[in-house]
C-alpha cells in the first residue's frame, strides 16, 4: 500500500530517535493519515520499546505495533490514554475554545507517556483564531510533546504553521490495485470491484467496505445519480423545468452524509465526457460508455470545464458550511445549462 511509504519515513524518525516536534500528514481523505498518527503514537509509547526488549534501533519500525497488546498501546487504540490528545472538528470546524483546552492540558506534565502526542485531525478546518492559538503553542512547544496535524495539503494551513512542521505525504492507492485487493477480500466481481474503486477515488475511506449494506447503498446511489446526470446533460429528461431540477438538488441535499461522495461521482462523469474526446480508452466509468459517447459530442470542452468548476465550487462551499441547499441548486442549474 502507498501509505507504507509514509510509515517508512516515520520509522526512520523513530529509529533514529530524532522525531521532529511537529509533523504534518497530508493527502486526500481516507488514505490512512489518522491511522498512521495513532500507530506513531503507539510506537513512541509502546512498552516493548521502553522495556528494551527490541534488539536494536534498526528494529524500531512503526509497523511493529500492529496487534500489540501492551497496556500503552491498548489505551491509545481505545482512546483512553491520558497523554494522547486528539483534536477534531465539531460542527465542521475547530474553534479556539478547543485549542485553549489543549493548551491548558499541555501546561501539565505528562502522566505516563514517554512522549506526549497531540493529533489535530483535519487541521484545515481550524478557524483563524484557533490557527493563531495553535501557532503560539508550536512556537514554544512543551517538552516531550509531538504534534501531528492532518490536512489535505500544506496550503490549507497558515504558512507559519506549515513551515513549523515536517510534511509527510500520503499518496492514494492506485485504483486498480485497490480494486484487486477489494475483489479478493470481499469476494466481488471484477465489475463491482472496479466500481467501488472508482467511487473511492476521491476518498477511499468513504465507503464502509466491511458492510454489505453500505456497499449496496453506494451502488444504488451511483446508478441513480449517473442516470439522472445522463438525462439532464443529454436533454432527454421530460421534466427539465426548474421544478424538476430543484427536485434533483433537493434529493442531493436530503442525504447530507452522501453529498461529498455524490459530487465526486458527478465530477468523475463530467471528466469522462472530456477525456472521451481525446482518449476514450482512459475513461473511468466504462459501464456507462454508451451514455458518455452520446453526451460527449453535445458539449464543448469549455462548457464541460465550467460544469466541473461548478461542482468544485459547490464542494468547497459545502465543506465551509455555506447554504448547502442553495449551493446545490445553483450547481444543478449549471449542469443543465447547454
Amino acid at each position: 500500500m502507498q501509505e507504507q511509504r509514509a510509515l517508512r519515513i516515520l520509522s526512520v524518525f523513530f529509529g533514529k530517535e530524532n522525531v521532529p516536534h511537529a509533523l504534518l500528514f497530508t493527502g486526500i481523505h481516507g488514505v490512512g493519515k489518522r491511522t498512521a498518527a495513532l500507530m506513531f503514537a503507539m510506537a513512541c509509547n509502546c512498552r516493548r520499546f521502553a522495556d528494551g526488549t527490541v534488539q536494536s534501533r534498526v528494529d524500531r519500525d512503526v509497523m511493529t505495533v500492529v496487534g500489540c497488546d501492551c497496556k500503552a498501546c491498548r489505551k491509545i487504540l481505545s482512546g483512553n490514554h491520558p497523554d494522547i490528545h486528539r483534536v477534531a472538528p465539531s460542527g465542521g470546524m475547530i474553534r479556539i475554545d478547543r485549542v485553549r483546552e489543549l493548551r491548558h492540558s499541555l501546561s501539565l506534565k505528562p502522566y505516563e507517556a514517554s512522549l506526549r502526542i497531540v493529533i489535530v485531525e483535519q487541521a484545515q478546518t481550524m478557524n483563524p483564531e484557533a490557527s493563531n492559538a495553535l501557532l503560539k503553542i508550536l512556537e514554544e512547544p512543551p517538552d516531550r510533546t509531538i504534534f501531528i496535524l492532518t490536512a489535505l495539503t500544506p496550503g490549507d494551513l497558515l504558512p507559519t504553521i506549515a513551515s513549523r512542521c515536517i510534511n509527510v505525504r500520503f499518496d492514494p492507492v492506485p485504483r486498480r490495485r485497490r480494486a484487486a485487493v477489494w475483489r479478493a477480500k470481499y469476494d466481488l466481481t471484477s465489475v463491482e470491484a472496479d466500481l467501488f474503486a472508482i467511487m473511492a477515488e476521491g476518498s477511499p475511506g468513504r465507503i464502509n467496505m466491511d458492510s454489505p449494506a453500505d456497499r449496496k447503498a453506494w451502488l444504488r446511489r451511483r446508478k441513480w445519480l449517473l442516470n439522472r446526470l445522463s438525462e439532464i446533460t443529454s436533454g432527454t429528461d421530460r421534466d427539465l423545468a426548474v421544478n424538476g431540477l430543484m427536485a434533483f438538488a433537493e434529493r442531493l441535499f436530503r442525504e447530507k452524509a452522501l453529498i461529498d461522495g455524490s459530487l465526486d461521482m458527478i465530477r468523475s462523469f463530467l471528466r469522462d465526457l472530456i477525456i472521451f474526446k481525446h482518449a476514450p480508452e482512459k475513461i473511468l466509468n466504462e459501464d456507462v460508455l454508451s451514455d458518455i459517447r452520446r453526451i460527449s459530442i453535445i458539449f464543448t470542452e469549455k462548457s464541460l470545464l465550467s460544469k466541473i468548476e461548478a461542482v468544485n465550487a459547490a464542494q468547497k462551499a459545502v465543506g465551509s458550511n455555506a447554504n448547502i441547499r442553495l449551493t446545490l441548486e445553483v450547481m444543478v442549474l449549471q449542469l443543465a445549462k447547454k
